[in-house]
C-alpha cells in the first residue's frame, strides 16, 4: 500500500530482457497504477525508473536518504498505527471493488461499509475526539 524509497532505489521491469512477459497480474496492477502508455513503454524496455521517477509515476509514496529509510518508514508505520483497522479494512476493499466492479456493485460495497463502520466503537470514539479536540484512541472494535 505504501512504498518508501531510498533515493538509489530503482523499479524495473526486466522480464523483455530475457523473453518473458510481465507475470502474476503485474501489467494489470503497473497499467492501473501509471496509465496504459507509461506501463507498456517500462514493460517493453526495460528501462529503469529512479525512485524520484518513481514518485512522479505515483509508485512511490516517499523518498528518503538512504541512512534516514528506517525511520522515514518507521514514522509512517506510527503514524497509521494511530489509525482505526476498522477504517483501513474498508478502504482496502473499496479500492479494490473501484478497481473491480461496475458502479452499481461498487455503490453497494461501499454502502454495506459505511453502515457497518457506523456502528463501531471506533466510530463512536472519533466523534468524541473530534468533539473534544484531542487524538483518537482507536481499539479495532
Amino acid at each position: 500500500d505504501f512504498v518508501v524509497a531510498s533515493e538509489k532505489a530503482k523499479f524495473i521491469q526486466a522480464f523483455v530482457g530475457v523473453g518473458l512477459a510481465p507475470d502474476a497480474g503485474g501489467m494489470l496492477l503497473l497499467t492501473r497504477a501509471i496509465g496504459t502508455t507509461r506501463a507498456t513503454q517500462l514493460a517493453m524496455t526495460g528501462e529503469s525508473l529512479s525512485a524520484d521517477k518513481a514518485l512522479s509515476y505515483g509508485i512511490v509514496y516517499r523518498v528518503c536518504e538512504p541512512d534516514k529509510l528506517e525511520k522515514t518508514t518507521l514514522q509512517l508505520v506510527k503514524r497509521l498505527a494511530r489509525g482505526s483497522i476498522n477504517t483501513y479494512r474498508a478502504i482496502k476493499e473499496m479500492v479494490w471493488a473501484s478497481s473491480f466492479e461496475d458502479w452499481d456493485d461498487y455503490t453497494d460495497v461501499e454502502l454495506k461499509l459505511q453502515e457497518e463502520l457506523a456502528f463501531k466503537e471506533d466510530f463512536k470514539e472519533g466523534v468524541r475526539a473530534y468533539g473534544e479536540r484531542r487524538r483518537p484512541n482507536f481499539t479495532g472494535k
